[in-house]
């Protein structure tokens, strides 16, 4: 068994895409509910290349006798993910392929960040190993005596993460301090697969008498325009809401304006000339926002969008009344499965679904160029060893880092389960999966059993996602967008202390001034004839402090 699946996830992991969410894979299940309290609980783009089983460590037992090990960690980064706990089966089956029993400190996601930043600056006792998810800058962690480096450590302990930097040096780079350290290992995530996008129902294109999908943003208006007024869901009743965005999404139109703007990457600035100026004072950004407050006046787009969540999302299109929703591209299926249309659920002849919300290709912007700007490559979830994990156990903590990150079993844990549980491996190294009980979606299954997205230092792989749950159609659109992406011009190397601890002192003033008046143009409670002195006020909120440190970080990734 264990050769057939490390045989399989060497097929897994070959010529596979990732970098830098949460990234996003769907699941369909709801988690226990979360504790208030952390208290124990039952970049640039790289091609990954095979990481290869081994031949020295990398074996299991990584401990002849059982050891214990603490680890803080939050809950999952939504409701459909696990919180940690033995009592779940793939918790189990790491535990007896490791011989390492972890006593699991979690908090909600949310008040993660708070819960454990009270507790390191209480001076209590740490967990031995520590996710540093919204922690702060890893080297001021170190100097703050939280956690050690890494560096020596992976050298001795741990051969998945070596060989992983070998065929990867983009990852290391983006997980090395500038420094030179390597403080703790982190997730890496697809940054050329399904991301933030807009998602239209076929079904109300035909409606709405629309023989293709929109190129260009003229195109997109029109369409909009057309779902609102030919009445998409037949009920005769004029409740259209065409398209159906949350805040986050609203930069998937970003790039149809020339903008390189994404989930997850620098708002900030853009590159001009060779130098880093301020995005919102550029002419394409107003005309951003302008275009998107013609939507919002207009009655194109929910009035919701600020504080609209995945639930209410998926109650509009319930209800029939969106032509195109802006969310993760990954999650169109479940769109699809909601949809009116989808009753009865519709297959074609070789039984796989037909497709109903479709990710629109990237729209044209004014020089005729279509892209997606790729996401960064690490997504936070750093496990860091604490500076409280006793000597005789630190060799321990990164070999666990090390297995649960890179082996050929942590990954099939993470995609399929537990074997016998969830899947049976076959002789030629296919994976038969097992039908859940009660009759429960497979995906959602192994969700709700500890895989999936788990709260601690993983890989996104295309290929585990193809052999998981992503829809064969899904794949096919998804592979058709590939050429269009492009790196983008600010890559997410690690800030200094001091650039850390400068943009500290402006980032929570200008991101709220940037919110409430970027919300307030797009709803017109201000006009956008104030939209210059908004971008030009951003200085008086730090931006020009803010601006100092990221120059000093661009230079260093163009190596002056």
């Amino acid at each position: 068994m264990k050769r057939t699946l490390c045989l399989l996830m060497c097929l897994l992991i070959a010529a596979t895409s990732l970098a830098g969410c949460a990234s996003h894979v769907p699941v369909q299940t709801s988690a226990p509910a979360a504790t208030a309290t952390l208290a124990a609980t039952a970049t640039p783009a790289a091609t990954v290349e095979a990481t290869p089983e081994p031949t020295t460590s990398g074996t299991q037992p990584l401990v002849a006798e059982k050891v214990t090990l603490t680890f803080g960690t939050h809950q999952g980064t939504n409701a459909a993910i696990a919180p940690p706990s033995n009592d779940l089966p793939i918790y189990q089956y790491l535990e007896k392929l490791t011989n390492v029993h972890i006593e699991w400190q979690t908090a909600p996601y949310d008040t993660y960040k708070e819960v454990m930043n009270t507790r390191i600056a209480s001076g209590d006792k740490l967990p031995d190993i520590l996710n540093l998810n919204g922690l702060g800058n890893y080297q001021t962690l170190a100097l703050d005596k939280v956690i050690i480096p890494q560096t020596d450590l992976i050298e001795q302990y741990a051969p998945y993460t070596k060989l992983f930097f070998e065929k990867n040096p983009a990852y290391k780079k983006l997980m090395t301090a500038p420094d030179g350290q390597i403080y703790c290992i982190e997730d890496t995530v697809l940054d050329s697969h399904l991301p933030m996008n807009i998602m239209i129902d076929k079904y109300a294109l035909e409606r709405a008498g629309i023989a293709a999908m929109p190129t260009t943003v003229d195109e997109f208006y029109k369409m909009l325009v057309a779902f609102k007024d030919k009445d998409i869901n037949g009920n005769k009743k004029k409740d259209e809401v065409p398209l159906v965005i949350d805040k986050e999404n609203l930069v998937s139109l970003g790039n149809a304006f020339g903008l390189q703007i994404a989930w997850g990457w620098n708002k900030y600035f853009a590159v001009q000339d060779g130098k880093l100026v301020n995005n919102y004072s550029l002419p394409a950004y107003k005309e951003y926002i302008t275009f998107l407050n013609k939507l919002y006046s207009e009655g194109l787009m929910n009035k919701d969008f600020a504080t609209i969540n995945y639930d209410k999302i998926i109650e509009n299109v319930t209800k029939g009344v969106c032509g195109a929703v802006g969310y993760w591209s990954s999650y169109a299926y479940l769109l699809g499965d909601a949809s009116p249309d989808a009753v009865p659920f519709k297959t074609d002849k070789k039984g796989e679904q037909v497709p109903i919300y479709v990710p629109m290709d990237p729209l044209k912007d004014a020089n005729g160029q279509q892209f997606f700007v790729k996401r960064s490559g690490l997504n936070g979830d750093g496990m860091g060893i604490t500076v409280d994990c006793p000597e005789n156990l630190k060799p321990v903590a990164m070999k666990w880092i090390d297995f649960l990150f890179g082996s050929p079993d942590s990954l099939t844990a993470q995609y399929f389960g537990v074997p016998g549980v969830t899947y049976n491996a076959k002789a030629d190294g296919t994976i038969e999966k097992i039908t859940p009980p009660s009759g429960k979606e497979w995906g959602a299954y192994v969700t709700e059993i500890g895989g999936n997205q788990p709260p601690r230092a993983h890989q996104q792989l295309i290929e585990g996602w193809r052999n998981s749950w992503l829809p064969q159609w899904l794949d096919v659109v998804d592979q058709g967008m590939q050429k269009f992406y492009k790196d983008g011009d600010i890559l997410p190397i690690q800030f200094t202390k001091d650039e850390e601890d400068s943009i500290a002192k402006v980032t929570t003033d200008l991101n709220t001034y940037i919110d409430e008046n970027i919300i307030s143009f797009i709803t017109g409670t201000k006009p956008m004839s104030g939209y210059d002195a908004f971008a030009a006020g951003m200085n008086n909120r730090g931006l020009d402090v803010m601006q100092k440190a990221y120059e000093s970080r661009y230079l260093r990734q163009i190596g002056k």
